[in-house]
């Protein structure tokens, strides 16, 4: 993913400041991505193996934020610049941008809106410091699914791909187990995740006896359909 910066002069040390701050930048995004992928991977084949052991979607966001701090690359504080610490890692973080709904239900960016909330989100520990407690940015933000219709889908991917948020990647996972993913409903997400090729994604249908996975985790295409 590209991150751009604008430095203020073009000095030969705002120079080196900017990509010594690239290179923490792309740093901290490659690991904090990579232990996302494992632990959504994780998430997704367990609910292949055991649909039930998820009651509700809330269930399924308690499962992966402990996968998440399970390992070492969340814990550890940080502090904002109203002086509070905190840690990296987070359910329901605020979003930027505000939104209010159309007749439809869909999400649509208005000032005089409301702020939305990200399922899970990792602060951007680099600038925690800019911000207060309650405007941090999320360097990741995580979005579930289980059994939800289009509209939700298309709102999930509304908030990772405003750039209000500043999310440095979004990642959308969704899963069917009562409610089957009608062709038309997947033909929808696939567009939306083709036309928005920096959100990384994740899509189970085990609401029958054949398995279909799209897993655009890694960024690529990677659909299988499997018996079980």
């Amino acid at each position: 993913m590209l991150v751009s910066y604008a430095p203020l002069h073009n000095t030969p040390m705002n120079q080196r400041s900017y990509s010594l701050g690239v290179v923490a930048v792309m740093s901290l995004l490659n690991e904090c991505t990579s232990r996302v992928i494992l632990c959504l991977g994780r998430l997704g084949r367990k609910f292949i193996r055991y649909q039930h052991l998820f009651y509700t979607e809330s269930d399924m966001h308690c499962y992966l934020y402990y996968l998440l701090y399970a390992g070492r690359t969340f814990k550890g504080l940080i502090e904002t610049m109203d002086g509070r610490k905190t840690i990296l890692l987070h359910k329901e973080l605020p979003t930027i941008g505000t939104y209010t709904r159309d007749s439809q239900g869909l999400l649509v960016p208005s000032e005089k809106g409301a702020r939305g909330h990200f399922d899970i989100a990792i602060i951007n520990s680099l600038n925690s410091k800019r911000y207060d407690m309650t405007h941090q940015r999320a360097l990741i933000a995580v979005e579930l699914g289980l059994d939800e219709d289009i509209t939700h889908f298309k709102n999930d991917l509304a908030k990772l791909a405003d750039a209000r948020n500043d999310v440095k990647q979004g990642f959308i996972a969704h899963f069917a187990r009562e409610k089957t993913i009608s062709a038309g409903e997947y033909q929808a997400m696939t567009d939306l995740l083709e036309a928005n090729p920096q959100i990384r994604s994740l899509i189970i249908d085990r609401s029958k006896r054949r398995v279909t996975v799209n897993n655009r985790l890694r960024i690529g295409k990677e659909e299988q359909h499997f018996h079980i």
